[in-house]
């Protein structure tokens, strides 16, 4: 963080305040960065407290400002901890300042007091009529001995105060023992508690709180509590010491303290182990508090959603949970609240007022409608048939088939969903491009059908290690959006195994690397940590290529047994070309493994450039002396790129698709078959049907050439009004189709639906569609390696619709002409709300020729014919008042 002046001062531990309380900040409060000040550390007229005050502005065009500074006055103090420690004057803030017991060395083993910076955290407070500050600091607070400097602030946002401040050393000061490391923070009743770590020469490094009520005079903390002994030294670490420790207070009851922070179970290094205690004054009262709970659920489909937001008008918000639960603890009073899920394309819910009593539950329910959002989940490749190349490895001039698996992370249902996959990697082809993934139901997923094909050309340009960059182009009756993602290739190649001991008669380096249990990955590389320590250590080195045309990514596993642990801890950095320079660890650096084998650091990785050496060197982490041997240790190296393995050379040609619509003279239709309008269907028409029929209700005939295997898929609708059809080929039942779906009418579905029958061998096959019990529809088929030859003599002619809302006991009236050759009349009527309604069809004469009644809202009625001539359909609405209602008719006519 920095002045307004640049390169005037940067302040390396600046902390912004952290609410504590269920209270929030006034409205408007900026928020606050606060770090401390004096003629030493940045020239400050004074020892002071600085206080930046931030806004922010959200919006399409969001800005930060920063006030002026503020100071607030504070006691002298001294942050120069290791001058005595050390006998000689040296940088400020240099580490090895609190002392340990032996065998930590001085210079090498002492810990860093960090006495730079603020320690975490900077706890904020809102008691209604005050707001307060607590933070601390460690300084030196007298003959060279760390102790922790705590201050109250009150009314940051107005006039900073300085309410109280302290330095402690002990309830009863001690000159002995130093304390550093602290985290501080209020409970809802203005109690504080201080937690710090605490060492010295003859003390463990150890845990401990010390605190101080409201009612207590100010300036004052209370005797120290131990919350855990230590048990060890650190020893060899940079000294470097928890990096921070966390006092916080419990959200939900504003009394209970929790603080966390680092001891050692036993002298070692990068050992340490985290401790958690809680603390409570029987004084403190819970502030007053509620709850505001519910569910938000799918407006379309009633449905549970998870990561939504709840958000309240006092700033606070929730998340939902699985099962779209939501839970926020807030203080009593009146609130608005809405919902969102802004990640999911969902449009926010309508605002809610809501009224929490003091400790009371409201419940408030929200439901979010929106749009799909289709995003790349995973992909898998199959390159079985490819001959050696039949390995699960992308090689190169093989024809790979490809499933990638797309998740609708969105607000609502995705339908009719297909993929278009392209590449710009050179030497690669893709043969098979278009896929299908059907319906996407909101938080599903779906996997292409078929399988997308490809090839690599070696010849064309393809490079084996180079990933393979795929966009997949993804449309739906709601969206359309494109993926990107890539694939590994050729990979497999044999690792390459060491085996090794180190010795005090190996080679020498005058150093170690530092470790910062922070193993190197290709994803994301490090800096050199530097050298450590002095003295001689032994390593060995083990010289590889990357002989590729590309970079790899180098995997190297190391493993140890018992006797390279302790004092004969080894550890693995990796060079690029050569080790050029024992004694200058940082050139050629590459990567390394974070920490030692003994302690669980076993893998690093790193990319290595085309064509190029790198180096493995193992080395011991303690100097002669210290280090006496380490008998045994294994060095596997992985992820050579394989350039040897070829396939069976670039895939066949794609079969054939052929798509039919619903009104093509190749499908067969029995009386009964409507034809209706929507943007969302294939080709902007669909038929249904509302009829119970025994037997076919419609059919399909094709042939599969000779040497060809076909599929037929059929598409189809669902709605609330679907029923079930049996699908049979062959003469022979396949399965039983549910029309029936979540949302959409008789005459508006939702589309996207598809079964498909593979494996049609050469020859004819017949499908049909039989046993209808009620609402079915057909929205196409599609042809692959197939194609239709059945031509039935006839079919359903020219659908008349008409709508209206006649008045209890009136009808609509409709005239349907029937050609030459008509055989039949099929009618459907609907009332919008599930009235009972009646159908009548009448000859061209007016004799009535059918009738049907149905309370459930559909009716269907239908009647052969002979004449050709005008006919008339009545719809009569047998309820008690005006209703919707809406009628398809169609004849059934030679073609």
């Amino acid at each position: 963080f920095g002045e307004s002046v640049p390169m005037l001062f940067l302040y390396g531990g600046a902390l912004p305040a952290d609410l504590d309380s269920l209270t929030p900040p006034p409205a408007g409060s900026p928020e606050f960065i606060v770090q401390f000040g004096s003629p030493d550390t940045d020239g400050s007229v004074g020892y002071v407290v600085h206080i930046w005050k931030i806004t922010t502005t959200w919006g399409s065009s969001p800005s930060l400002s920063v006030s002026p500074l503020t100071d607030v006055l504070v006691a002298p103090f001294n942050e120069e901890l290791c001058t005595a420690f050390l006998g000689t004057t040296i940088l400020l803030g240099a580490r090895p300042c609190i002392p340990q017991p032996p065998p930590a060395a001085t210079t090498l083993d002492w810990l860093d007091g960090i006495p730079d910076r603020l320690m975490y955290r900077v706890a904020y407070r809102n008691f209604g009529d005050h707001e307060s500050l607590v933070l601390n600091h460690t300084v030196n607070a007298s003959g060279h001995q760390a102790g922790v400097r705590w201050y109250e602030l009150r009314n940051p946002g107005s006039s900073p105060t300085l309410v109280q401040q302290g330095t402690y050393t002990g309830a009863i000061p001690d000159a002995d023992n130093h304390r550093w490391m602290g985290s501080i923070a209020q409970d809802n009743s203005g109690n504080i508690l201080l937690g710090y770590s605490k060492s010295s020469l003859t003390l463990l490094p150890e845990i401990d709180v010390a605190g101080r009520k409201a009612s207590d005079p100010l300036g004052l903390l209370g005797s120290e509590i131990l919350m855990k002994a230590g048990a060890g030294v650190q020893i060899g670490t940079g000294n470097r010491w928890g990096d921070y420790s966390g006092m916080t207070v419990d959200p939900f009851d504003g009394c209970n303290f929790w603080f966390t922070s680092e001891y050692l179970p036993a002298n070692g290094s990068f050992n340490w182990r985290t401790r958690i205690a809680s603390f409570r004054y029987s004084t403190c009262a819970a502030p007053a508090q509620g709850i505001i709970q519910g569910t938000v659920t799918d407006c379309v489909t009633g449905s549970p959603m998870s990561r939504a937001l709840v958000q309240v008008s006092n700033g606070f918000s929730g998340a939902t949970d699985s099962n779209g639960h939501y839970s926020i603890i807030v203080p009593p009073g009146h609130y608005t609240a809405y919902a969102s899920a802004p990640a999911r394309s969902c449009a926010p819910s309508s605002s809610a007022n809501v009224n929490v009593n003091s400790g009371g539950t409201a419940t408030q329910n929200f439901c979010l409608t929106g749009s799909p959002k289709l995003e790349y989940a995973s992909s898998a490749i199959d390159d079985s048939g490819n001959g050696s190349g039949s390995n699960g490895v992308v090689n190169k001039d093989e024809c790979v088939k490809l499933t990638v698996t797309v998740a609708n992370n969105g607000c609502g249902s995705a339908t009719r969903v297909a993929g278009t996959l392209s590449t710009s990697t050179p030497g690669v082809t893709v043969s098979q491009a278009s896929g299908s993934y059907g319906t996407i139901a909101r938080d599903g997923s779906a996997a292409n059908s078929p399988a997308f094909k490809f090839s690599t050309s070696s010849a064309n340009g393809f490079q084996c290690g180079a990933p393979i960059d795929f966009t997949l182009s993804l449309s739906s009756d709601q969206s359309a959006n494109s993926v990107t993602f890539s694939i590994p290739t050729c990979q497999g190649a044999p690792s390459e195994s060491r085996s090794g001991s180190i010795t005090t008669a190996d080679a020498i380096q005058t150093a170690r690397m530092g470790r910062d249990s922070s193993p190197s990955g290709c994803a994301a590389g490090k800096a050199c940590p530097g050298p450590l320590g002095s003295g001689n250590r032994h390593f060995d080195s083990y010289p590889f290529t990357n002989t590729a045309q590309v970079s790899a990514c180098i995997n190297v596993n190391i493993t140890a047994d018992a006797s390279c642990s302790g004092g004969n801890q080894i550890f693995s950095v990796a060079y690029l070309d050569s080790y050029a320079d024992p004694n200058s660890l940082c050139t050629n650096y590459l990567a390394d493994e974070g920490s030692s084998p003994d302690l669980g650091f076993n893998n690093y990785s790193f990319e290595v450039p085309a064509g190029r050496t790198f180096v493995v060197v193992v080395d011991s982490v303690q100097p002669d002396g210290t280090f006496t041997g380490c008998s045994n240790y294994n060095l596997v190296v992985s992820g050579f790129i394989d350039n040897t393995t070829t396939g069976g050379g670039s895939c066949p040609n794609p079969p054939v698709t052929t798509c039919l619509e619903d009104n093509d003279p190749s499908i067969s239709y029995a009386n009964g078959w409507h034809l209706a309008n929507s943007a969302t269907a294939s080709a902007g028409h669909f038929r249904f049907n509302a009829n119970t029929i025994t037997g076919t209700s419609a059919s399909l005939t094709v042939n599969v050439p000779t040497g060809k295997t076909g599929t037929l898929a059929y598409n189809y609708a669902k709605s609330t009004k679907g029923s079930t059809a049996d699908v049979y080929i062959d003469n022979a039942f396949r399965e039983t189709i549910s029309y029936a779906g979540a949302t959409g009418g008789m005459k508006d579905p939702v589309f996207g639906f598809s079964s498909n029958y593979s494996g049609l061998a050469a020859g004819s096959h017949k499908f049909e569609l039989r046993n209808t019990k009620g609402v079915v529809y057909i929205d196409g088929f599609c042809l692959t390696s197939a194609s239709p030859t059945s031509s039935p003599t006839s079919g359903p002619g020219q659908t008349t619709t008409s709508s209206g809302k006649p008045a209890a006991g009136a009808g609509l009236l409709q005239n349907i002409a029937v050609p030459p050759g008509g055989t039949a009349i099929s009618s459907v009527a609907e009332s919008s709300v599930g009235v009972p309604v009646q159908l009548l069809i009448l000859s061209p004469t007016g004799a009535l020729l059918a009738s049907s009644t149905s309370s459930t809202g559909i009716t269907t009625a239908q009647t052969p014919v002979t004449d050709p001539g005008m006919y008339v359909v009545k719809t009569i609405n047998l309820s008690l008042g005006p209703v919707n209602v809406w009628t398809a008719t169609t004849p059934q006519v030679s073609r």
